[in-house]
């Protein structure tokens, strides 16, 4: 497979923003692949210091996964000030 025209890998570059916390897709699966409970996701993101008031972006390479997050927290967990991050 190759890039579209006029997409230029070479542009992309690696890096962290001040404040951003990563949790990472698989911890929100349970060994046998299905989602955590409610209970368990909100302990795993407590853990990480993002709370029911929090302001997240959720992101990933295509924003499959980061648009799931955003379900798992809005829908499911009740948090307010989350926005899934479209261009990642």
């Amino acid at each position: 497979m190759t890039a579209p025209l006029g997409y230029n890998e070479a542009t992309l570059r690696g890096g962290h923003l001040p404040g951003v916390v990563n949790v990472l897709w698989a911890d929100n699966m349970r060994s046998d692949r299905r989602f955590k409970s409610p209970s368990a996701l909100r302990d795993l993101y407590a853990a990480h210091g993002i709370g029911l008031k929090a302001d997240v972006v959720t992101c990933c390479r295509i924003s499959e996964r980061s648009s799931v997050t955003w379900i798992f927290l809005t829908e499911l967990l009740g948090y307010e000030n989350v926005r899934n991050y479209d261009g990642s």
